[in-house]
């Protein structure tokens, strides 16, 4: 998004010169670009945010073939290996609900677009998710039990082609761990489970023209982080103030 801010205020001020209004065209430009900073991105609506799930742990099972995460042609065992799991989801959907402690984004045909990345042995795999088939979002906090799920699965080329990818990052906490610090899949958070806490991960990788070409990959893995990350609306309040700021110096020194 702050491309597109960022564009709007050159194009407004460009080719400007002392004396032909630049000053003027400069401050109402960055007067604009502050007010939509502070005023409507602060309130981010629901279908506006982007948001990244980040899991690391210990793969308890799995496999992998023609060498994907860097560990020989033939089929490797993966499981004891560490890992981390990236999940870029670039919106929340229309059917997005929230309220009574729990939070939920159920989207198919087409889900959420994004892509995921897993890293295994030190190689990652990065497989973008243009086209999704379905995705899930929940996030729950009831009675002092936290509770996060992701998923999505899909081609990384359009109208099925491409490597498929399905995966899925499940967080469960104890009553007294406070894992997740609100049910709106909106508010970020960074989590090391705990004794009484469970954290499953998901994840399987078929290279384009699978069963043809030989890279693949499968394996379940023991969480022991989670961390969600969103935009953060402090960040556009501290751009607007300093936008703001910046066209009343110029308008002061005009004057």
């Amino acid at each position: 998004m702050s491309p597109i801010w960022v564009d709007a205020v050159a194009s407004a001020t460009e080719g400007v010169s002392p004396g032909d209004g630049g000053s003027r065209t400069l401050f109402k430009a960055l007067l604009l670009v502050s007010t939509l900073l502070s005023g409507g991105l602060m309130a981010l609506p629901a279908d506006a945010g982007e948001m990244l799930i980040t899991t690391t742990g210990t793969i308890s099972s799995g496999s992998e073939t023609g060498g994907l995460f860097g560990l020989g042609a033939g089929p490797t065992n993966l499981a004891g290996d560490t890992y981390t799991l990236s999940a870029y989801f670039g919106s929340l959907g229309s059917n997005y609900t929230a309220g009574g402690g729990f939070a939920a984004d159920f989207e198919s045909f087409p889900g959420t677009p994004g892509y995921v990345t897993a890293t295994v042995n030190g190689q990652s795999v990065t497989t973008p998710l243009p086209n999704s088939l379905g995705s899930i979002l929940e996030e729950s906090l009831v009675a002092g039990f936290g509770a996060f799920y992701a998923s999505n699965n899909g081609y990384a080329g359009a109208a099925s082609t491409g490597a498929f990818v399905t995966f899925s990052q499940d967080l469960v906490c104890g009553s007294s761990n406070g894992c997740v610090p609100a049910a709106d899949l909106l508010t970020p958070f960074f989590y090391s489970l705990l004794a009484g806490d469970s954290g499953t991960d998901q994840y399987t990788f078929n290279c384009a023209g699978f069963p043809a070409c030989t890279a693949t990959a499968t394996f379940i893995g023991t969480e022991s982080t989670f961390s969600f990350q969103v935009p953060e609306p402090e960040s556009w309040a501290l751009l607007a103030t300093g936008l703001l700021g910046l066209g009343l110096l110029v308008r002061r020194r005009r004057a």
